[in-house]
């Protein structure tokens, strides 16, 4: 084979390998514009889902943020107190502005302190969805009744709980006053029919003991004597069933208003018994300051201060001292189911140096048939009745006391003018 055919044939392989090459090339390029096109649409497509995704993100975080806007709404103000809690632990994770105040508490005080610390639930106590009421004393000493539901704030997390809690103290005492006036008008009607048929058989034991000492010229001095007991113990017997009539009438009880002077009553009382307390060793300190005159029954308040009065002299057997003032004053007073404050009102101040009143007994001081001077004749219905007399007033009574140091007693009336 000569030198030109081997230089045909070289060139014949090379072009041939140069034909494979570019068609290795053009077969690359091909599938590189394909995958170039396919990428660019998967991008497109790719670009088109991140879009929606974002979209939905956008949506979702949207709904997400106003569902968290209308939970803090809802918790943070509602009218009932909310605690979240840990089941386990106890742990307090929040509260809302309504458990502070319910409980008198800051909400860093409440989340230092676990469920139990609050007494709304005792440990490893069993949820079960339902309202229960809870007694609490709150840190200021104050008692007060709540209604508390605790329960699942999750289906799906069972450790996280939450107490809606709601003070329903009002609520309870309205029904035991409520139900104290239902008790009232019984006893009312017992006291009235009690009164009436006493009345008949104490006038005739009068009547019988008054013609025995005139039939007797000169009885004997023993005879006198048990005369004289049985006249006292009728005029006893007499003022129990006048009490007690008070008593029955003081609910329908028509009051005779007019405008008068506090300070005339409270004067022209003292003076009925001024001389009995001065007897007793009762030294008497007055300060009456000038008043306006006021829309009251004289007679109605004549005997409230009277009982005021009896109830202090009784109080200091051995002698003491009686303080007697009058004032105007701006007070809180409760009028039906509203609370009224900064009203004008005339303040009648009796405070002795007595036995005083325990704590116990002075939650019962104004209770019908109360009374802790049963050796000395007391029947429990002169401070009873007093009190409904003021509230018919639209006033009320204070009472504080200290056992062994003395009663304060304050009569406040409104300044009806």
């Amino acid at each position: 084979m000569d030198q030109t055919t081997q230089i045909q044939i070289i060139l014949s392989v090379a072009f041939l390998l140069f034909l494979g090459f570019l068609g290795i090339i053009i077969f690359l390029l091909a599938r590189l514009i394909t995958n170039q096109h396919s990428l660019k649409k998967a991008q497109t497509e790719l670009q088109e889902h991140a879009d929606t995704l974002e979209q939905v993100v956008k949506e979702r975080t949207r709904e997400l943020a106003i569902a968290v806007e209308q939970y803090k709404n809802l918790f943070l103000k509602s009218r009932e107190a909310i605690i979240i809690f840990n089941h386990s632990s106890g742990e307090i994770y929040d509260v809302n502005e309504e458990a502070t105040r319910l409980f008198k508490l800051s909400s860093e005080d409440l989340k230092s302190r676990t469920i139990q610390d609050i007494s709304l639930a005792e440990p490893d106590a069993d949820f079960q969805d339902t309202w229960c009421e809870r007694v609490l004393q709150c840190e200021d000493g104050s008692l007060k009744v709540i209604e508390c539901l605790i329960g699942s704030t999750d289906e799906h997390n069972s450790e996280i709980l939450q107490a809606i809690c709601r003070d329903i103290t009002e609520k309870r005492e309205l029904e035991a006053q409520l139900a104290q006036g239902q008790k009232l008008i019984g006893l009312g009607l017992l006291a009235a029919g009690v009164a009436h048929e006493l009345n008949n058989p104490l006038s005739s034991i009068y009547n019988s003991g008054y013609f025995i000492q005139g039939e007797l010229s000169s009885p004997p001095a023993k005879v006198t004597k048990h005369l004289n007991i049985i006249n006292s113990q009728i005029e006893r017997c007499r003022k129990i069933i006048n009490d007690l009539l008070n008593f029955s009438e003081a609910p329908k009880m028509q009051l005779q208003l007019e405008h008068a002077d506090v300070n005339n009553s409270v004067k022209r009382t003292l003076s009925l018994i001024e001389e009995e307390m001065r007897a007793n060793h009762i030294n008497i300190e007055t300060n009456f300051q000038d008043l306006p005159n006021i829309l009251i029954d004289t007679t109605r308040l004549t005997q409230v201060i009277f009982n005021m009065f009896m109830n202090s002299v009784q109080a200091m057997p051995n002698g003491g001292e009686l303080k007697i003032s009058t004032s105007e004053d701006k007070r809180t007073l409760q009028q039906k189911d509203e609370i009224l404050t900064n009203i004008d009102c005339i303040v009648i101040k009796i405070s002795d140096t007595g036995v005083g009143i325990s704590k116990q007994n002075l939650t019962k001081l104004f209770t019908p048939f109360f009374t802790t001077k049963l050796k000395s004749g007391g029947h429990g219905l002169g401070l009873s009745v007093s009190y409904q007399i003021i509230k018919m007033f639209h006033g009320t009574i204070l009472v504080e006391s200290e056992v062994g140091k003395g009663t304060k007693f304050e009569i406040v009336l409104p300044a009806r003018k």
